[in-house]
């Protein structure tokens, strides 16, 4: 009965060990949550946009901060200053979440963006990247007469994932009033 055991368990090691063979490299995509920044003083125009992307390493996280493009954990650091006609521009992390390995959600990096003007506050762009139940993307437009932020939501992260097309959304805008 134990030979027999025995062999059972060598046989089911040697069919698993060939599957991991056969099957090639497992591949898990790591996603990491960005805002870029636009800021153009001579222009007194500035822009602000939410966006993630897969599997950047250090040398590409750094190029990216190069051309205004940071990582949510930097701006709970360091905020996010330029100077526009109306005053300082100031992007800051508000409410952060880092990535704890505990509970359904703990692994969700979040948090919410505070754009204040001048030391008021313009707009807030709460759950910069949806927390754990959707995905959203935030845009947000400042100029000398028109600002707006944008809101596009996703409800169905799983149907993002496996929508091979275009995928119906709800995209709001609101219009910024600037205080003078």
């Amino acid at each position: 009965m134990v030979s027999s055991t025995r062999q059972l368990i060598y046989a089911l090691v040697a069919v698993l060990t060939g599957a991991m063979l056969i099957s090639g490299n497992a591949r898990a995509d790591t996603y990491f949550k960005f805002v870029r920044v636009t800021c153009v003083p001579e222009a007194d125009y500035a822009a602000i946009e939410t966006l993630g992307l897969y599997n950047v390493g250090g040398e590409e996280r750094a190029a990216l901060a190069a051309q205004g493009i940071f990582e949510i954990c930097d701006l709970d650091k360091h905020p996010y200053a330029c100077k526009l006609s109306h005053g300082a521009l100031s992007i800051e992390l508000i409410n952060y979440h880092a990535p704890q390995p505990t509970g359904q959600c703990g692994g969700v990096e979040d948090g919410d963006l505070l754009v204040t003007l001048a030391g008021q506050e313009l707009t807030r762009a709460t759950s910069t990247h949806g927390g754990c139940t959707g995905f959203r993307q935030h845009e947000i437009r400042i100029s000398r007469y028109a600002p707006q932020h944008c809101i596009t939501r996703f409800d169905d992260i799983f149907e993002i994932a496996t929508f091979k097309g275009f995928l119906p959304v709800n995209k709001e805008c609101k219009s910024i009033p600037l205080n003078n």
